[in-house]
């Protein structure tokens, strides 16, 4: 499961190409959307997208997906499916959480995902809701919260929230269809994979 913050969202025309160029296609729509050059990314489209209508495209560091997936495979472990924490979805949700190593005096963080996008932001104090307030106040919104955080995080938003901790984000997170595997980090020789754990199993 990606991070919050591990994976940026675009949303463009999903271009009219081959599978075998489709990716190159849509790093050449993105290219003036993108910090970094486009060899360095992954991208990935959401499932059931459409050639010709919109769609939404996950983008992530390449070079860093590839070395974790090196990792666990080199660990005899089968990885089918990346999904993201947080992806572009119509009912807004907000969620507020702490980074792993985040002392103290650190901000609470809030991942919010809607039909426009997702976005991660450090909150603290009154000004950051005043200036966030008009984006979820034009419908209504889901909002959970890390047990950590919970507290502080009604104070700040003035209402309630649902206490969800990691493993329920994460549970639900793989309840998505998304798959971030795609293109030339799609999972290879997977019947091989399978003929080679039932044999470890048999012996």
């Amino acid at each position: 499961v990606m991070a919050d913050s591990d994976v940026s969202w675009q949303q463009i025309t999903l271009p009219k190409a081959p599978v075998a160029r489709l990716k190159a296609a849509i790093v050449g729509v993105l290219e003036e959307q993108l910090l970094d050059e486009p060899s360095a990314l992954h991208v990935a489209v959401a499932p059931a997208a459409v050639a010709g209508q919109k769609t939404w495209i996950a983008a992530t560091d390449r070079a860093w997906l590839k070395q974790q997936l090196d990792l666990l495979q080199k660990n005899n472990l089968v990885v089918d499916r990346v999904v993201p924490m947080a992806w572009p979805e119509d009912t807004p949700l907000g969620h507020f959480w702490l980074p792993d190593d985040a002392d103290a005096s650190a901000p609470m963080q809030l991942t919010w995902s809607d039909g426009q996008g997702v976005m991660c932001l450090g909150v603290q104090g009154a000004l950051a809701r005043h200036l966030f307030a008009k984006r979820w106040s034009a419908e209504p919104a889901r909002w959970t919260a890390h047990p950590a955080v919970a507290a502080p995080a009604e104070r700040w938003l003035g209402s309630r929230v649902v206490v969800q901790n990691t493993e329920q984000r994460l549970l639900q997170a793989m309840r998505s269809l998304w798959n971030l595997r795609q293109f030339d980090l799609a999972p290879q020789n997977r019947g091989l994979l399978q003929l080679r754990d039932s044999w470890r199993q048999f012996n």
